[in-house]
């Protein structure tokens, strides 16, 4: 049965964000007031790289442009139709003039209220309304005139409850990734950084340029490590979908760019893995499935005969992004100190299964989103029916 339809002007309350007043200045660190800017609003969630505070002064100032957990935040500037939901540690916090904050009136689900933002047919409204001007914004009396699907509240509640399922185990899959990442970079540490490696006690430190390293470590600038390869074709955003049989992986902060159909630029496993960095960001990724390759990215291997493993873990925090410029050339300048072929392979073998556990983890991920995304259109215009649709089990 299709269900009808409302404005949102009617179902839900609109409010804009505002803009950092002149002269504010941003918290040195970090402080309970949170900003949450335009780039941060993507993908139904809210993904911050790089989070931001603004001083007390500046929080009184736009006090009254704050958001509560649960409210649909949704872009009106440049990527207009992005829609987020605030999750609870960014309660309070203040939003930017860049997007607009929705709340639920009452006989409408907030939650739902989030979800029908995201249908493709909202987004599809939303653009075309903000279409026509120099630079595309979407003003909140145009928002109040979208039109989204408006079941039965329980309809509603139910819809919410099955899509929230595959959140849920989407959160859950990112929460053991970052567990697994953990625990190799904790185990990384604990050898190659403390030196308290399987048989450390009968191993005497001496001195090198790097300080003091375990004896038979040897100190060398990193640059003859290396093996750069070289990545033909590269892929742009206009170049890739959001779904194929090839990973196409980019500088950001996001785990992928999205995907192609075509042959695989690099050929990389689990036992054979390949590094990514990001030129400008810095972004350090262990590729352990064959992908390809954005723009300023830099790909390689280990030249010495030790594993990729060591090697990326051991230049992963080596340079920072403190300005836009390219940084191969600092990271390149770097020096590191070098482990017994025994020991970097020992601990391969002990971080490999957490990689290898990791992609299993993403590609549930994967397939989870693109599940979730194409019942999401179905479920809230009633194509299909709730009462006949189980929630989504992972083992």
């Amino acid at each position: 049965m299709t269900h009808k339809r409302a404005r949102l002007g009617g179902v839900c309350e609109i409010k804009g964000g505002k803009r950092l007043p002149a002269g504010h200045s941003f918290a040195d660190t970090p402080t309970a007031h949170p900003y949450i800017r335009g780039r941060d609003i993507k993908g139904g969630r809210i993904t911050i790289d790089a989070p931001v505070y603004v001083t007390d002064d500046t929080a009184l100032q736009i006090s009254r442009y704050t958001v509560t957990t649960g409210d649909a935040l949704l872009t009106i500037v440049g990527n207009i139709g992005d829609v987020a939901i605030v999750p609870d540690w960014l309660d309070g916090a203040n939003l930017t003039e860049n997007a607009a904050r929705l709340r639920a009136k009452a006989g409408f689900d907030q939650h739902y209220l989030g979800l029908a933002l995201q249908a493709p047919d909202a987004r599809q409204q939303m653009e075309r309304s903000a279409a026509g001007a120099a630079q595309a914004k979407l003003g909140l009396y145009k928002i109040a005139e979208i039109e989204v699907w408006a079941p039965p509240l329980p309809t509603q509640r139910r819809i919410a409850g099955i899509l929230s399922a595959y959140d849920d185990l989407i959160e859950n899959n990112t929460k053991r990734i970052k567990i697994l990442e953990e625990m190799a970079r904790a185990l990384y540490r604990e050898w190659f950084v403390h030196f308290r490696f399987p048989g450390h006690e009968k191993v005497r430190l001496v001195d090198s340029p790097l300080g003091q390293i375990p004896e038979a470590w040897e100190a060398s600038p990193l640059k003859p490590l290396v093996l750069r390869i070289k990545n033909k074709p590269v892929y742009k955003e206009a170049d890739v979908g959001v779904a194929g049989d090839v990973i196409v992986v980019d500088q950001s902060r996001s785990e992928l760019l999205g995907f192609h159909d075509g042959a695989a630029t690099h050929q990389a496993s689990p036992k054979d893995p390949m590094v990514l960095f990001g030129d400008h960001t810095c972004k350090m990724q262990l590729m352990v499935q064959r992908f390809s390759t954005g723009p300023n990215v830099v790909t390689f291997r280990a030249k010495v005969i030790r594993p990729l493993t060591w090697l990326f873990f051991t230049v992963q925090d080596l340079v920072e992004t403190k300005e836009y410029k390219r940084h191969w050339s600092e990271l390149m300048g770097k020096s590191v100190a070098i482990p017994t072929a025994a020991l970097c392979d020992d601990f391969a073998a002990a971080v490999t299964p957490f990689l290898e556990l990791t992609e299993v983890l993403k590609a549930q991920s994967r397939t989870l989103f693109d599940t979730r995304d194409l019942l999401l259109p179905r479920l809230i215009s009633g194509e299909i029916d709730v009462d006949n649709l189980d929630l989504p089990e992972v083992a």
